[in-house]
């Protein structure tokens, strides 16, 4: 066992003849911020898609404290598919907030955010709603707990969101370009949210064109391009003073716009 959060050796993945992953390695400690960048189409969301089982890996292991996602090995060197049953207990560790807030149109924050402890957890619907209102407090929105929806703005639906997620008690948070479909007045909201997860110390996985919150507050950068890894280490270092010709004109680029 490594001790860390997430293993991700040579992973590969292919939709037919196209290859959006090529021999992927790398991991994320326990308690790390590690933020993937790179332009869109490299390949950077069906990776965290691959570490929650949302896709099956074509070739490669990932490895999420320990235990192999969407494989069991039934006997040395052969392996099947994950039960449903295993693939959901597994998923218990993971949070994930993706580009669209998927909330149910019909339920009210509050209920939104109990929704999964009551069904999956078979929680108490009283000990769930006492826990979400606490998830909703912690990003900002107790007083939108009565709320649907339509009712709340872009980025008090992501907030809602971001609680949904944490409302299963996670080990691990994986965030999909979390403020991509959002107006530009409204990014600031969920950003500071998911610094103040970071300063609690939740171990996070983000996908995101926020440079500068990359350089605030990952640990870790890791720029992809095309499928593969293309630089990896210190968010300044990577950002800043780019090795390859590929990163340094994609944050020029950056910089410009």
């Amino acid at each position: 066992m490594s001790g860390n959060a997430v293993d991700i050796t040579h992973v590969s993945k292919r939709f037919g003849n196209n290859e959006v992953l090529t021999d992927i390695s790398f991991d994320v400690r326990e308690g790390e911020v590690v933020c993937l960048l790179g332009p869109s189409g490299s390949g950077k969301s069906t990776l965290l898609r691959c570490i929650n089982q949302l896709e099956v890996v074509t070739t490669g292991d990932v490895l999420v404290f320990g235990k192999r996602v969407g494989y069991e090995e039934v006997a040395p060197g052969t392996l099947r598919v994950t039960s449903p049953e295993r693939l959901a207990e597994s998923r218990r560790e993971i949070g994930m907030v993706f580009q669209r807030f998927n909330l149910f149109p019909h339920m009210t924050a509050l209920e939104n955010v109990m929704e999964a402890p009551v069904q999956v957890r078979r929680m108490p619907k009283v000990e769930a709603a006492e826990a979400a209102r606490a998830q909703l407090k912690r990003v900002g929105l107790s007083d939108r707990a009565e709320f649907y929806p339509s009712q709340l703005s872009g980025g008090q639906q992501q907030r809602v969101a971001i609680a949904r997620a944490l409302a299963m008690q996670p080990r691990i948070m994986l965030f999909d370009e979390p403020t991509s479909a959002l107006d530009p007045e409204l990014v600031g909201e969920v950003l500071s949210v998911i610094k103040q997860l970071a300063a609690e110390g939740m171990t996070m996985l983000v996908v995101t064109h926020q440079v500068q919150f990359a350089l605030d507050v990952a640990d870790r950068v890791v720029f992809m391009d095309g499928g593969v890894i293309v630089e990896e280490g210190p968010p300044v270092r990577v950002v800043e003073h780019a090795q390859s010709e590929r990163a340094r004109k994609f944050f020029s680029e950056l910089r410009r716009a």
